[in-house]
């Protein structure tokens, strides 16, 4: 349901090489099965942030962080492309290897 991505590289525009962790997903668009459930998960793109809504999209009545509600680093919607969140996140952590830092991109889904 969800890619994620945790990301160690330096922080951005740092000029000591700090090293810092980032965490960003993207939501893959949901299947039919997931659209007819009574509680489907949408990112909130403008938060950084997934949330549990009904299917229609509206709120639920409970809202409880760390259950019905996460903030990533960044969070990229079901329209976002590959090419988006490699320019993004991965893109800066290519560079760094390639100039001798370390880098890690993993990512799951």
């Amino acid at each position: 349901e969800i890619d994620t991505m945790a990301s160690n590289n330096r922080t951005e525009g740092s000029e000591n090489g700090e090293e810092g962790i980032k965490v960003a997903i993207r939501m893959r668009p949901l299947n039919t099965k997931e659209t007819k459930a009574a509680r489907v998960w949408r990112v909130l793109q403008k938060y950084n942030s997934i949330t549990q809504t009904t299917s229609e999209g509206k709120p639920l009545p409970e809202r409880v962080t760390g259950r019905t509600f996460f903030t990533f680093d960044k969070a990229f919607g079901e329209k976002s492309t590959t090419r988006e969140v490699y320019n993004e996140i991965a893109q800066g952590i290519v560079e760094s290897v390639v100039n001798g830092l370390n880098g890690t991109i993993f990512a799951y889904g």
